[in-house]
Parts: C-alpha cells; structure tokens; sequence
C-alpha cells in the first residue's frame, strides 16, 4: 500500500524587520481511498509585481499511478533524513541552513519543520546545523524536486 505523507516546500522564508515574504510554495500531498492512492501536486508563485502570495494555487497535477512505487522509494529516504535532521530553537528564530527555504514533512514515521509558520527571522537558535547537515537538507530538496518532476504540471 503506498505511503501517506505531506510535503510543503516554502522559498523565502527569511524576514528581519519586516515578516517574510514568500516567493513560492509547492504542496505534494498523498491521500488513500481504499487501496487507492492520489497524489496531487500544487504550486503558488507570487509574481514579482505581487505583494503577497495568490490565494489559489498558480499549477496544479496529479501524479500517475505508474510513478507511486518511485514515490514511496523517495518518501522512504526523506524520512530518514528527516528523523536525523536538527530544527531551529526555538521555531522560526533562524535559518539553521541558511537557504532560505523552509519544509514541513508529514508521513506515518516522523514530523518535521523547520521555519515558523511565519517564516523565520534574523535571531538566534540554540541550534545550529552542521555541514554534514547542510548537505542533507540539500539532498532532501533535491529528492522533492524529484517528486515534483514526476507529475505533468498543468496550470491552474
């Protein structure tokens, strides 16, 4: 049975003075129906002349069904990354990985987020992340583009 699982990649999450300002977000978000899975694919991107975010998102697809073994293979090496990775402390202090990009990941085996809900500002974390780190939250945007890429975008 194919994997449950939540993805939200936010890009500019980074504030200061003033709150952040997303450029974009995507959604991958699996659903059952029985022994049935979906899995949909949304993106919202805030055009440079927007002040904000739109409020539906800009694209939208549905991942075929031939691609859901792959996706349980790339959801299954996100999860062990995210059960290693460290978190800003407290939330949405810092940008520990200095991206400007936050993730929420959701499935059966682990929860993870990093940046507040409303993105993260300029102060200090009790922790920080390491190279190795670093390298590994490269990796796991690195597989959800990947997942991305397995759906036809179709815009909204």
């Amino acid at each position: 049975m194919p994997k449950q699982f939540y993805i939200r990649v936010t890009h500019g999450i980074t504030g200061g003075f003033a709150p952040a300002t997303p450029t974009s977000v995507q959604q991958i978000t699996s659903s059952l129906s029985g022994s049935a899975a979906t899995i949909q694919l949304q993106t919202t991107t805030r055009a440079k002349d927007q002040a904000k975010l739109p409020d539906a998102p800009t694209a939208e697809s549905v991942l075929p069904s031939s691609s859901h073994n792959k996706v349980d293979e790339l959801v299954t090496e996100l999860e062990e990354i995210f059960k290693k990775l460290p978190r800003e402390d407290p939330p949405g202090s810092k940008d520990i990985y200095g991206m400007d990009v936050g993730i929420v990941f959701g499935s059966d085996a682990v929860q993870w987020q990093n940046g507040g809900p409303a993105g993260c500002g300029e102060g200090f974390s009790q922790t920080d992340a390491t190279d190795a780190d670093k390298k590994e939250f490269t990796r796991a945007l690195e597989i959800i583009d990947k997942l991305t890429s397995l759906g036809q975008v179709e815009t909204a």
